[in-house]
């Protein structure tokens, strides 16, 4: 089994460490289907809730990789 070389990054240049980093949750998964269904009915927008500290406005950053 052949060893995989792991990138020098110095300490604090971590996207994790900068807060540049949202990590994809159910939750985000959820909000982006429920967004595409309602963008392929034709709808005209939707109002999104959310209880305090769940990710509401790290959902408005988040966009999912291309599969």
């Amino acid at each position: 089994m052949s060893r995989v070389q792991r990138p020098n990054i110095s300490s604090g240049a971590h996207p994790l460490e900068q807060g540049q980093y949202t990590l994809p949750t159910l939750e985000l998964d959820r909000l982006m289907k429920k967004i595409i269904q309602v963008i392929k009915a034709g709808g005209p927008g939707m109002i999104v809730y959310g209880r305090p500290r769940l990710g509401n406005i790290a959902s408005k950053a988040y966009r999912p990789k291309k599969s």
